[in-house]
């Protein structure tokens, strides 16, 4: 009982302690808790979603030197099914720097919004069987925060991939640089595994206990209650895109043979 209550406390929202956001990006990757309590009346989220996704693309401005590089390896001969027309391959290679453009200033932002709303609606749908009626904006505000740790370790995989050339697989995706996937020949990188692991760094613990914490808060649900569905719906997530992935490839090489 002594622990229930206490637990009510924690996820308890303390709407006298407004916070800003821009306060709340901070804050909320070491206090995510109190954070969430703070932004559960005023649910600021749309100047965070902006600046993450302007330091995206920024980052991505970057990176399009070892975005070019990458690519261009990957159509090597290397990396290509045999039988691919020289002629198909130049005129892949004279697209890359237009597609690499396209990525970072289209893709990248329509992404991070498409992933926002789709978190943001699951948890809606789940918060419909929760204790506390949630509207769809504190969802959104908690998909937005929850997600900081995703753009440090962008931040952190641009570093590296400056300093020298890695995998094709993983220079699509800075954060794999600090994955467990990190770890395995590039060739295994295209396998089913190799998709999923690529997916699990410390920054994915980071989100995942963000976005525990955010559900706990906005559901009333406690938070072990709450790391759990955060968790397996993550894992849900991993296993359809991971197998997603595989079949890309697989039509790829059929494609090209």
């Amino acid at each position: 009982m002594v622990r229930d209550e206490a637990m009510a406390t924690a996820t308890e929202p303390q709407s006298e302690h407004e916070i800003h956001w821009l306060q709340a990006m901070g804050r909320v990757l070491i206090f995510p808790l109190d954070t969430f309590r703070r932004l559960y009346d005023r649910p600021a989220f749309l100047g965070a979603a902006l600046v993450q996704t302007a330091v995206y693309v920024v980052a991505g401005l970057a990176l399009i030197g070892p975005t070019e590089r990458a690519a261009l390896a990957a159509l090597s001969s290397a990396h290509l099914p045999a039988g691919v027309p020289a002629a198909t391959v130049a005129t892949e290679r004279q697209m890359v720097p237009a597609i690499a453009y396209v990525s970072v200033l289209v893709l990248v932002p329509l992404t991070l919004w498409i992933r926002w709303t789709a978190v943001a609606l699951v948890y809606y749908l789940v918060g419909l069987t929760a204790e506390r009626e949630t509207g769809f904006g504190r969802w959104y505000a908690v998909a937005v925060y929850a997600a900081i740790p995703g753009l440090v370790a962008y931040l952190l995989g641009a570093l590296l991939l400056q300093l020298g050339p890695v995998a094709p697989a993983l220079a699509k995706d800075p954060a794999a640089l600090f994955s467990a996937g990190a770890f395995l020949p590039a060739a295994a990188l295209t396998t089913w595994t190799g998709m999923f692991l690529t997916q699990l760094n410390p920054f994915t613990i980071w989100y995942l206990a963000l976005a525990g914490s955010g559900f706990a808060v906005f559901s009333g649900w406690s938070r072990l209650r709450s790391m759990l569905m955060v968790v397996g719906l993550w894992l849900l997530e991993v296993l359809v895109l991971s197998s997603l992935a595989v079949v890309g490839a697989a039509l790829t090489h059929l494609g090209g043979a």
